[in-house]
């Protein structure tokens, strides 16, 4: 998406350089993030995968309202149902990408991860 941006206002988009870059903000934030969670872990954080957001979307908000105590809206879950049918993954199309496209590959991920995917026991693909 960045480079897709940055093409709107340049004629040339150093994707190596760009995805260096990305990765070092991102991992910097992530990483960031971690150590502000330390100090607070009680009930300010709700962790969600995607990969269940996107397989089960209303059971993901039901337990994110369920864990924060909010009161649960009876016209909620067909208000749910309706935008997902409105906004179908891939409706405007899809786009495909790859590490090596922004000079990246799975072990450069895989170790700015790594405090990540442990803390969250996730297993890199």
């Amino acid at each position: 998406m960045v480079a897709l941006i940055r093409s709107i206002y340049s004629t040339r988009v150093d994707q190596k350089r760009l995805g260096e870059n990305c990765l070092y903000l991102i991992s910097k934030a992530i990483n960031y993030t971690m150590e502000v969670r330390k100090g607070n872990e009680n009930n300010m954080f709700y962790d969600i995968y995607y990969k269940d957001l996107i397989t089960d979307p209303i059971g993901t908000v039901y337990r994110i309202y369920q864990y924060f105590d909010y009161p649960l809206d009876p016209t909620m879950e067909e208000g749910i149902k309706r935008w997902l049918y409105d906004n179908p993954q891939n409706k405007h199309g899809s786009h495909k990408y790859s590490l090596s496209q922004f000079g990246l590959d799975k072990a450069s991920i895989k170790q700015s991860f790594m405090d990540y995917s442990k803390r969250f026991g996730i297993q890199p693909e």
